[in-house]
């Protein structure tokens, strides 16, 4: 009688890692995305992701690395490049994007790919909700609302008779400006000047001001309130807080020690991680912005993000009066919530676009 020799079947993931896999992964990891690494080295990306934590091992962008886009599965039909013709010079990609379906960068990629390039035409519905929101926000934050630059909506602005004539920049004014040109931030100094951040930093390359790198000091008052800050805010914030510049801040996050456990954030990185955390996973958000999940988590957790986040009867009353008038991505930044947040309780509601919206975008 033959007995039959039973051998164990190792799964990719519980594999052993050879010396000679390590070394090449240690040097693969830096540069590719984890995806990729799987397909190298025959292994699921969960493997790759505990081997590079237990090595200690992070992303490296100065290198080259960026977080692949998700693929888009569904194929262009000639009904969809027509559409997206038609809508293209008076929609930003985001809207054209709801419209048809994909992402604003899958609408992009085509508009290049067509050779297509955009007319910078005012809309009757641009300059209207410009109008809105000029008293209320900055240039830049309406600029991302209407998918402009900031110069071209307050080029706008001015036509439109909603900016006021500034006064002329007195000696007093001047030598201020000089004085606090090198530790100020250019928001600051607009405040405290009645003035945009564009006119300052017009006046001071008038004056040939430069911005140096100085040992500005901070007192235990600033050092308390940069660490207090730095749980929930990314950089740049702290910056504009503190009325510090960019490059101040850094360096006295680095001689206090505090970047080791507390890295900064993007900016963008944080509107991402909003916007993709009410509908994405930990590990999908962490392959996104080629992070861990555990500073996805952290992170989350410091900014208040719940996945379970009740809405308020006020937030609820607001979304149905704004939703079926707006683009969702406009309610989104109205309500100052991420877009799949807003998306989801508007389904949830049962919230559809009103005739007149949908009659302005040529949807009907």
């Amino acid at each position: 009688m033959k007995i039959s020799k039973r051998t164990k079947k190792v799964s990719r993931e519980g594999r052993k890692w050879s010396e000679a896999e390590i070394a090449r992964f240690q040097k693969l990891y830096p540069k590719y995305h984890n995806s990729r690494l799987a397909e190298m080295f025959n292994r699921t990306v969960n493997a790759i992701k505990k081997k590079a934590r237990k090595l200690s091992l992070e992303k490296n962008y100065a290198a080259g690395y960026r977080p692949p886009r998700p693929a888009e599965s569904k194929p262009w039909t000639k009904k969809d490049v027509n559409l997206l013709k038609r809508l293209y010079h008076d929609h930003s990609t985001v809207e054209i994007g709801e419209i048809i379906g994909r992402t604003p960068q899958a609408v992009q990629s085509r508009v290049t790919l067509l050779g297509m390039s955009k007319l910078n035409r005012w809309t009757k519905q641009d300059d209207s909700l410009l109008k809105h929101l000029h008293p209320r926000l900055g240039y830049d934050e309406i600029a991302r609302i209407l998918n402009r630059s900031s110069s071209s909506v307050s080029n706008r602005a001015r036509l439109l008779g909603l900016v006021e004539k500034v006064d002329k920049w007195t000696d007093k004014d001047v030598k201020y400006l000089m004085k606090h040109y090198s530790e100020k931030t250019g928001r600051f100094l607009g405040k405290k000047l009645g003035r945009s951040e564009s006119a300052i930093r017009s006046k001071a390359r008038k004056s040939g001001l430069a911005r140096r790198q100085i040992q500005s000091s901070w007192t235990k008052r600033e050092d308390a309130r940069l660490k207090k800050l730095m749980a929930t805010h990314t950089q740049e914030a702290i910056s504009e807080e503190l009325g510090k510049t960019y490059s101040s801040v850094r360096a006295r996050v680095t001689k206090l020690g505090l970047a080791d456990g507390n890295v900064f954030w993007t900016s963008e990185e944080v509107e991402i991680l909003k916007e993709m955390y009410y509908t994405h996973s930990n590990s999908e958000i962490a392959e996104r912005l080629g992070s861990t999940d555990e500073a996805v988590k952290t992170k989350a957790k410091r900014l208040k993000l719940g996945r379970k986040n009740r809405w308020t009867t006020d937030e609820i009353k607001l979304l149905r009066k704004i939703y079926p008038h707006h683009s969702t991505r406009e309610t989104a930044q109205l309500l100052g919530m991420s877009f799949g947040r807003v998306s989801a309780k508007a389904q949830e509601l049962g919230l559809y676009k009103g005739i007149r919206y949908l009659k302005s975008i040529g949807k009907i």
